[in-house]
C-alpha cells in the first residue's frame, strides 16, 4: 500500500494478488508466461528428484518448497515488486535452472 501522509488513509498502489496484478497491468499473455515459468520449473524439479543423487534431492525439495510457498503467498500479496524478494526469487530460479540442466 502506498502511504501518503496528507490523505489520512492508505490508498492501494497494487492489487491484492500477484496474478491479478500481472493480468491487469500486463495482460493475459504475460500472465500465461509467468504461470508457465513457475509451473514448468516446478514440473521439471519434480521430474529431476528421481534422477539425482541423495544430496541433491534435498536441494530439489527446498527449491520446490520455495516456489510453492511463493506461489501460494502470491495469492495474498504482490511481493514481486519488493527488490529483496525479487532477488531471492531469481536465486531460486537460477539454482533450479542449474540443477535441471546438470546431467540432463
Amino acid at each position: 500500500l502506498l502511504v501518503e501522509p496528507g490523505l489520512g488513509y492508505r490508498s492501494p498502489a497494487t492489487a491484492h494478488n500477484l496474478y491479478l496484478d500481472i493480468f491487469s497491468e500486463m495482460g493475459v499473455f504475460v500472465l500465461a508466461v509467468w504461470l508457465v515459468l513457475i509451473l514448468g520449473t516446478l514440473g521439471q524439479l519434480f521430474l529431476k528428484i528421481g534422477r539425482v543423487k541423495q544430496s541433491e534431492k534435498y536441494l530439489c525439495l527446498g527449491l520446490i518448497g520455495s516456489l510453492v510457498y511463493f506461489s501460494i503467498h502470491s495469492f495474498f500479496e504482490t511481493a514481486i515488486y519488493n527488490p529483496i524478494i525479487l532477488a531471492l526469487l531469481m536465486v531460486v530460479f537460477g539454482l533450479s535452472s542449474s540443477l535441471i540442466k546438470a546431467r540432463s
